[in-house]
């Protein structure tokens, strides 16, 4: 997962700075998930101290998990968020994993400028994608 996102972030050219938003895949299923959290901490590294928190929240907790529309789904979300100014916060999380503690895993949603997001997805068998997308100036 992280070769991916760097490497979408090659593609694209975006910093890890210019992030404002991760839309993480999140099943809730342990190994995944898991998987995701050592991927983004390695990648946050590369934050800014100047940076203020990135956010990451994933919107499975509302929609449920869609199998193959699921990337679709959240592709649209992220692009509302964009444009509309908001991010949608993780719903359902009774306890937070540790791993995942001092992530900025948001629970509930907020209205804030976006202008970069990126939306990780995994699929059965291995296969990792992540797509950045950008405010159009």
């Amino acid at each position: 997962m992280y070769r991916c996102i760097t490497s979408a972030l090659k593609n694209s050219n975006t910093t890890v700075g210019d992030i404002s938003y991760i839309n993480a895949h999140a099943t809730s299923t342990s190994v995944g998930d898991l998987a995701e959290i050592k991927a983004l901490r390695k990648l946050l590294r590369f934050v800014p101290k100047k940076q203020n928190k990135l956010y990451i929240s994933s919107t499975k907790g509302l929609t449920g998990h869609c199998l193959s529309m699921a990337s679709v789904l959240e592709t649209c979300i992220c692009m509302l968020s964009i444009r509309y100014g908001f991010i949608v916060g993780a719903a359902n999380i009774s306890n937070l994993d540790k791993n995942a503690l001092n992530l900025n895993i948001i629970r509930k949603s907020l209205t804030c400028s976006v202008s970069t997001v990126i939306n990780t997805s995994s699929g059965f068998g291995g296969s990792n994608t992540c797509l950045v997308f950008k405010k159009l100036q």
